[in-house]
């Protein structure tokens, strides 16, 4: 699915939660985040937990940009990142560690 198509095309479609970078990312702030998708049980869970694994990565390799498209849901309710985008700050290109994790 292309982003800016969405955007042009369904904007409310486009979900956007602020979130302080010197806090942890709280249950509260994930819930807003994957509230339109109606999960339940193991699900969020997994939703939940998945965000904050991605919020974690996102500050400790001081990434700026994070995109996950698709994200999908299983037939067993299973949660699953089919495709990613990392945009690092150049300066990081040298830092071997960040792929090593």
């Amino acid at each position: 699915m292309d982003i800016e198509e969405v955007a042009r095309n369904n904007p409310e479609k486009i979900i956007t939660t602020k979130i302080n970078l010197n806090e942890d990312i709280s249950n509260n702030d994930c819930e807003e985040i994957i509230k339109i998708f109606n999960l339940k049980d193991n699900s969020k869970l997994e939703a939940i937990s998945l965000i904050k694994s991605i919020y974690k990565m996102f500050l400790s390799t001081d990434a700026s940009l994070v995109e996950i498209n698709p994200l999908i849901l299983t037939q067993d309710k299973k949660i699953v990142c089919l495709d990613a985008k990392i945009n690092f700050d150049e300066i990081h290109y040298l830092d071997i560690q960040i792929f090593l994790n």
